[in-house]
């Protein structure tokens, strides 16, 4: 099997968007009573993920976006923001948001996403 580069971005998209959750369920106070929305949490990612995946759905392109921009954005008003894991965790929602955004991940939905100006006007001769 030849990997193009739209599955070598999707690959690498979804084993950066679940690696976080993967690492977390692996940890006891996952599973705790005091943290039970964690598991839910997980499984409504994962849901959106599959709709965006499997389903190729814009909803779930401009929900995930959605989540990846806010948590970017909100770093930098994080008090821990230069403590590693911290750090670490920003790297990793930029990769998978610039994978997001890249033209493979754009182009294998339903209806693709496009990137020209509102006003851009297509030439035809």
């Amino acid at each position: 099997m030849q990997l193009t580069r739209t599955r070598v971005v999707l690959i690498t998209f979804v084993i950066l968007a679940i690696e976080p959750f993967v690492y977390a369920a692996t940890r006891s106070w996952f599973w705790q009573h005091k943290y039970l929305m964690a598991p839910v949490a997980t499984a409504i990612y994962l849901l959106v993920l599959a709709g965006l995946v499997l389903g190729r759905y814009r909803w779930a392109w401009v929900l995930v976006a959605v989540l990846y921009g806010s948590a970017i954005v909100t770093w930098a008003f994080d008090a821990h923001r230069f403590a590693p894991w911290y750090v670490l965790g920003l790297g990793l929602n930029v990769a998978v948001f610039a994978l997001l955004m890249s033209s493979p991940m754009r182009n294998r939905l339903r209806r693709p996403v496009s990137v020209r100006a509102r006003g851009a006007r297509v030439l035809q001769g």
